[in-house]
């Protein structure tokens, strides 16, 4: 064996950190190693090399000096070995900008915030009223993920400039549009070349649905698309990490596949309901509705304030039984009740229509019968998305067993130990399947994806719910039978008119 038959592939573990004002000749990588962190500023030509090995790569293949790759050898940024081992990465840069690109499928960013003290940091788990004052986009951290751990990192931090031009990027980087369309400006351009050196950019169109017909997509947890007359709004929105490659058999959804979103509905403050990072895929013209409260205490998750520092312009306020009108889409602000611990949060179910498909969706609520005899009096649901987690805890758990932890200075010393339901389980979302005289049910909210940790107060499942229906045929004009249920495949658009055919001819 020869020195010339050496292999090199680039290390895990490393953070790239770049400064987009002064671009990619000053660059710093932070390698993690057993014995601590090593820091290194490496030149562009460096960084272009080191992004070329995401194979195992002799110093003739890539073209380099045999004492360039020894080098990111020495400063941990790099692995050698006699041959070429089988554990790969992912990433290399395209050849070309030319045509339509996307951020690759496995690439999960987070925002990242400067504060009044000059502190940069990710935004604060579900920031209270206050905590964001005086803070500013500051920048991104980028992370890529491989057999279900994030392998590397890539830091842009630098000004709110680039960040809010990073921020603008991250929607159209899906498939659709060509760079020429997307890089309109130096700057934007600047920032895609900086991408695709690092890896982070891949060829990809979208297959998005050719279907005119009225359909939902369970998008994992409480997320749902709804697709109605050329409208698209999501629901809670809380997008997974793809690991590329992975252990998991589940397909986790792909926000690529979307298309132009219309508008988002938020039930309430809880981080997998209202998560910053899953909602940067949305443009920031899109129509942000959130929920109102009567009342403002220092303990609730301040949205409003959060989704302006993140760029949303187009925010909306719904109080109890308000309606917003999106194109032909109704949407109803029905009542939240439960999860709140005696406390006066901001929360909202939701009643979507139009004459093709009415749908409700109560996320993490507890039934409220009045509420339902309401909707059930108005409107013909055809599916309700019933939240089944079925937590219950007591007001304050010991330390990593519940969710009550984060209102712990608001709650009374008396209540601490006083057992609470916060959320429906699979019986009482059958019994509110009911109540609404719903056409299907289907249990959601409760995780359904092998990368989603179900909290240990958590014990309800969509399959529970459909144990509890009865499966029986629609018969005869107006009719309302037994809820039936629905098994709705994770990340697939199902039409329901299909399915209320079907149920007739059975």
């Amino acid at each position: 064996m020869t020195r010339q038959e050496v292999t090199f592939r680039r290390a895990e573990g490393l953070c790239y950190r770049v400064d987009l004002c002064r671009g990619l000749q000053h660059v710093s990588i932070v390698a993690r190693r057993q014995r601590g962190n090593t820091a290194i500023d490496v030149s562009e030509e460096q960084l272009r090399l080191l992004a070329q090995l995401s194979s195992w790569k002799s110093a003739r293949e890539t073209g380099a000096e045999l004492a360039e790759l020894e080098s990111l050898v020495s400063g941990n940024l790099a692995f050698w070995a006699a041959g070429r081992p089988e554990r790969h990465l992912t990433g290399a840069p395209l050849l070309s900008l030319a045509g339509p690109v996307a951020l690759r499928r496995n690439v999960s960013y987070r925002p990242l915030l400067k504060f009044q003290d000059g502190r940069i940091a990710r935004i604060p788990m579900m920031p209270r009223r206050g905590t964001l004052d005086g803070s500013e986009l500051a920048g991104f951290l980028f992370a890529v993920t491989e057999t279900e751990e994030e392998v590397a990192a890539m830091e842009f931090v630098c000004c709110a400039q680039h960040a809010n031009a990073v921020r603008r990027l991250l929607p159209v980087l899906d498939g659709t549009m060509n760079v020429g369309e997307i890089a309109r400006s130096r700057e934007a351009s600047d920032i895609l070349t900086a991408f695709n050196t690092l890896g982070l950019l891949e060829r990809y169109v979208p297959r998005m649905s050719s279907s005119s017909d009225a359909q939902v997509t369970w998008l994992a947890h409480a997320g749902v698309l709804y697709e109605s007359n050329g409208v698209r709004i999501v629901i809670d929105p809380v997008i997974f990490p793809k690991s590329e490659p992975s252990r998991h058999a589940d397909a986790v959804p792909d926000p690529r596949t979307w298309g132009c979103v219309d508008a988002v509905l938020i039930t309430h403050g809880d981080n997998d309901h209202f998560n910053p990072s899953s909602l940067l895929r949305f443009a920031p013209s899109t129509l942000i509705v959130i929920p109102s409260t009567p009342e403002v205490h220092p303990y609730q998750v301040n949205m409003r304030q959060l989704l302006a520092t993140l760029g949303f312009s187009n925010i909306r306020e719904v109080g109890e039984w308000e309606r917003v009108t999106i194109g032909a889409v109704t949407v109803v602000a029905v009542p939240f009740r439960g999860e709140d611990w005696g406390m006066t949060l901001a929360s909202r179910t939701y009643l979507v229509t139009t004459p093709e498909l009415t749908i409700y969706l109560n996320a993490d609520s507890v039934s409220d019968d009045e509420s339902y005899d309401r909707l059930a009096d108005e409107f013909q649901i055809d599916l309700a998305f019933l939240g089944v987690s079925g937590a219950q805890e007591a007001h304050a758990m010991p330390p990593g067993y519940g969710y009550g932890g984060f209102y712990l200075p608001w709650l009374p010393a008396a209540k601490h130990n006083e057992w609470i339901q916060l959320c429906n389980g699979p019986r009482e979302a059958a019994d509110a399947a009911r109540r609404l005289r719903a056409r299907f049910a289907f249990g959601y909210a409760a995780g359904g994806i092998s990368g989603y940790k179900l909290a240990y107060t958590d014990r309800g499942s969509h399959r529970e719910l459909a144990e509890l229906l009865t499966p029986v045929a629609t018969v005869g004009d107006g009719d309302r039978d037994e809820p039936q249920p629905l098994e709705l495949p994770l990340g697939r658009a199902v039409t329901l008119g299909a399915v209320f055919d079907r149920t007739v001819r059975q």
